[in-house]
């Protein structure tokens, strides 16, 4: 395989739907008979991962173009749901701290 049988758009810096998530490449590497893609991505970081790689050859078809207003709309979905679990955080806090001023 060479990278003139990949899409366009698997290359560095382009942002790609893979499945249901959004992710941006940072490398792509090329076999004879491989196509592996390190993404990152917005899900991975709120799982507490890093980059990883993946093999775009074992399904090329869940992967497609994305656009810069998608990335960022992730972005947002998992800023929002931090949001929500400091808030749960501060609450279990506040609860324990105000028992033990009792």
């Amino acid at each position: 395989m060479t990278t003139q049988h990949l899409p366009d758009f698997i290359r560095p810096g382009s942002i790609v739907h893979i499945q249901e998530w959004v992710a941006r490449i940072v490398d792509v590497a090329v076999s004879a008979t491989s196509a592996m893609v390190l993404v990152e991505s917005p899900k991975m970081v709120y799982r507490n991962g890093r980059a990883e790689w993946l093999e775009y050859t074992l399904m090329p078809g869940a992967w497609r173009s994305a656009t810069a207003d998608e990335w960022v709309s992730e972005v947002n979905t998992y800023l929002r749901q931090l949001e929500r679990k400091i808030k749960e955080l501060e609450k279990l806090r506040d609860e324990v701290s105000r028992e033990a001023t009792r």
